[in-house]
């Protein structure tokens, strides 16, 4: 059986600040209320809303469902911006696997789950409103493409009770994958994968620092 607590709004905005890093000054849930989510405000990222009697300290197991990809708008080469195949999204959603599953296996205590389940925290992810900024390779014998980014990403993730499906939380945080601190690099498979390898280590980073913090807290 898993072990439940009592949460009060300032253990519940803790939490957050520990899943997500915060700025100063301390993180507070506000009154605004969204699925019956509260915003936290002075999160390091982007959005994050939090069910104020969440425990995501909880949980035995954590579920990462496969990643869904949102494009911004129609991409069209005359703005700089450019589809992905099929087989392209593919590759992007097993590289979000790979990165989450090495970053998270046994963060919190936990223990990476095939499906649903009793004591099993599901994560939700999608990226949402992306825009690829790295053309097609060159065809030309010698050519090369210079680039300052790879792609503008947007998470969307969502956690849940995986047996019963409720919302606990909800974060949404947008970043530029590029190769490096700045300047231009070249548009490579390798140097594109790199750069987006990076953001995606970021986020499961965050993750799972704070959930190891949440059983730390007992929350």
């Amino acid at each position: 059986m898993i072990k439940r607590h009592r949460r009060t709004r300032a253990g519940a905005a803790a939490l957050l600040a520990a899943l997500v890093g915060c700025a100063a000054p301390e993180p507070r849930l506000s009154e605004e209320s969204i699925d019956g989510l509260q915003r936290v405000e002075n999160a390091a990222l982007g959005a994050v809303f939090l069910r104020p009697d969440a425990q995501l300290g909880s949980y035995e197991a954590l579920w990462i469902r496969p990643l869904q990809i949102y494009f911004r708008r129609q991409p069209r080469a005359s703005r700089g911006e450019f589809p992905l195949s099929e087989e392209q999204e593919r590759r992007l959603a097993d590289l979000f696997q790979e990165v989450f599953r090495e970053e998270l296996a046994g963060g919190g205590g936990l223990r990476l789950a095939a499906g649903p389940g009793a004591g099993v925290l599901e994560l939700e992810p999608a990226i949402a409103n992306l825009v690829v900024t790295a053309p097609p390779e060159p065809r030309g014998a010698g050519s090369f493409v210079l680039i300052q980014q790879t792609a503008d990403l947007t998470l969307v993730a969502e956690l849940r009770d995986a047996e019963s499906g409720e919302l606990l939380a909800r974060v949404a945080d947008r970043r530029i994958a590029r190769r490096g601190a700045g300047g231009a690099y070249e548009s490579t498979p390798i140097n594109n994968r790199a750069a987006v390898r990076q953001v995606f280590r970021h986020w499961a980073t965050r993750m799972r620092a704070g959930l190891e913090r949440a059983r730390e807290l007992g929350f």
